[in-house]
């Protein structure tokens, strides 16, 4: 019996200078892209921990929705705009 495991491989991008991890796509069996991870605001944490301190997961299967508010200068009321991306 074989062993269960989330993903069936891995493509891995580095900063080759820094030594960190930039993007992970993770693939099934048959090479479909499952998830992304974007990596990202690399900070210094102190004693010497340096790392992204931001990861993004991205999917083809999940729809995402955006929501944006800002004020409007010229009025001083809310504007929101909602967006749906994505497939299912």
């Amino acid at each position: 019996m074989g062993k269960a495991v989330a993903y069936d491989r891995l493509i891995l991008r580095a900063d080759k200078i820094n030594k960190l991890p930039t993007k992970i796509e993770c693939m099934a069996e048959a090479g479909m892209l499952i998830k992304t991870l974007n990596f990202k605001e690399v900070k210094d944490f102190g004693g010497g921990i340096i790392r992204p301190s931001v990861i993004e997961t991205d999917s083809p299967f999940c729809i995402r929705v955006i929501k944006q508010s800002c004020s409007s200068p010229t009025s001083n009321r809310e504007i929101s705009r909602t967006t749906t991306i994505g497939l299912m």
